[in-house]
């Protein structure tokens, strides 16, 4: 069986994965697994030709990046926040909580992906398929 990240195979004598050529790796397979349903339902509002003119000239492909890392992020201090209550309240606390943190990361997401979404066109590209002027 091969190894993920490519220390065992060195150990074979075959050389290794670099790590970064396996982050490529899954995430252009998480994007051809997503991208596809995406763009489907894209084209079949806009129209095929507008959809794939948009993400060829790059506007739709910085968009889903800025909120890919907008996400990351706040999970990451979801995660940390969530690390710092279980060490810092008492135990029958932090379920509760816990429960109720979700809710209030996932609604701040919301807004602040939908304020980023409005900044930067993309509701004016989805609803006329057209990038605004000066933009890629």
């Amino acid at each position: 069986m091969g190894a993920v990240n490519g220390r065992a195979a060195a150990s074979r004598g075959s050389q290794p994965v670099p790590v970064a050529a396996e982050r490529h790796a899954l995430r252009t397979m998480i994007i051809d697994m997503v991208a596809p349903v995406a763009v489907y339902y894209a084209a079949r509002a806009l129209g095929r030709t507008v959809w794939v003119a948009l993400i060829a000239g790059g506007i739709v492909p910085a968009i889903g990046r800025v909120c890919t890392v907008i996400w990351g992020s706040a999970i990451l201090a979801d995660a940390v926040v969530r690390v710092v209550m279980a060490y810092t309240l008492p135990i029958g606390l932090v379920p509760a909580l816990g429960g109720a943190l979700w809710p209030v990361t996932f609604t701040a997401l919301q807004f602040v992906t939908n304020v980023y979404f409005a900044r930067s066109g993309f509701w004016r590209i989805l609803r006329t398929g057209a990038a605004a002027p000066g933009s890629r």
